[in-house]
């Protein structure tokens, strides 16, 4: 075999490979049950819809984690991002509200957050140091 026929193969063959890796590591990754990851990390990259990725974080608090979990029968797919704040409850309920309305979600009839086939989920818990746990979660409405 020549000489460029080896670097031609080469060159087209890298590409193709990369391709499919990174294909099936994603496909691994989104029929996982469930996973915890940080801000950043590959998993953060290929599975956090941009709605979590851009929550104001800089206003409500520091990211503690992201998590993933896949759809599975009629469980619904769901991704989150918890938080952690010292500043008041209602403060932090308001950033957050302004901003998933900004994005177009409605509060509808039942009192939840929503738009088109997602819903919106907010938990606050005190922690050890009697900061906020902010978990807003991302569901998937299966209709």
């Amino acid at each position: 075999m020549k000489s460029s026929t080896k670097i031609s193969l080469t060159l087209f063959l890298i590409p193709v490979l990369t391709c499919l890796g990174i294909g099936m590591y994603y496909m691994k990754l989104s029929l996982s049950e469930n996973m915890e990851f940080e801000r950043n990390s590959i998993e953060y990259r290929l599975l956090t819809p941009n709605i979590l990725k851009d929550i104001p974080t800089e206003d409500i608090g520091k990211v503690s984690r992201y998590y993933y979990s896949a759809a599975e029968g009629d469980k619904p797919l769901i991704n989150a991002v918890e938080l952690v704040s010292g500043k008041e409850k209602e403060r932090l309920e308001n950033i957050i509200m302004r901003y998933f309305l900004h994005k177009q979600f409605i509060i509808n009839k039942h009192g939840k957050i929503v738009k088109d086939d997602e819903e919106i989920t907010l938990t606050f818990e005190k922690n050890d140091s009697n900061e906020w746990v902010i978990r807003i979660t991302l569901a998937e409405i299966i209709k």
